[in-house]
Formats: C-alpha cells, structure tokens, sequence
C-alpha cells in the first residue's frame, strides 16, 4: 500500500485488490464472475465496485448480449492503476528473489497464488 501511494494512489484499500487482480487479468467482467473469482459474495463485491466507480477506477456497462447483466470495466484512472500495480509487484518480487534462489522463489510465487 506504501508504494501505492508513494505514486498518487491515496484512497485505495487492500480490499480492493480482489476486485481488480480479475479485472487486470479481463477487463469487462460480470459483477457475478467478480464475485466469484475474488471468493466475495455478489453483495460484498458490488459495495466495492460501486465504491471503486464513485473514485473513477471502474465504469459500468450494459451487457450487449445479455441486458439484465451489467459489466465492470476499467477506466483511464483504472488502467493506470494497473500501470503501477504491475510496478509495484515486480518491485516485491525484486526483494524476495534477493534472499531466494530462483527454486524457492518460484515455490513461493506457487504457494501465494495458492493463498490467493
């Protein structure tokens, strides 16, 4: 979260990480696959994502194919996010593999997706 905001990104939360690790990987996702791939309840995720919308990190839009549902997206501000998150990332995996030999750090990355 330090580095977060050390590059602008004052109002995010860690909570919010499970709404957008699904949308950097497939932008334009159901609230209900959302809900589903973050392990939060439809309810839970559609709080966040109506938070997340009120900050301009994600918009809303109508499903083409199936109108009752809607589809969250990333915005400018949302895709930069993204930016600094893979940032970010690639910068703890820097720590980690400097007391990892590369075995072990692939373990460790197999073990915290797992956690995830």
């Amino acid at each position: 979260m330090e580095l977060f905001r050390s590059k602008g990104f004052h109002d995010q939360k860690p909570s919010f990480g499970a709404i957008f690790i699904p949308l950097f990987d497939n932008d334009g996702l159901s609230v209900k696959e959302i809900a589903k791939l973050s392990k939060f309840t439809k309810q839970t995720a559609s709080i966040y994502i109506r938070e997340l919308e009120g900050l301009g990190y994600v918009k809303k839009k109508q499903d083409k194919v199936d109108k009752r549902s809607v589809l969250i997206f990333l915005t400018p501000k949302g895709k930069k996010l993204r930016l600094i998150a893979n940032t970010c990332v690639a910068q703890v995996n820097a720590e980690f593999r400097k007391n990892l030999d590369p075995t072990e750090f692939r373990q460790l990355l197999v073990f915290l997706r797992k956690c995830i």
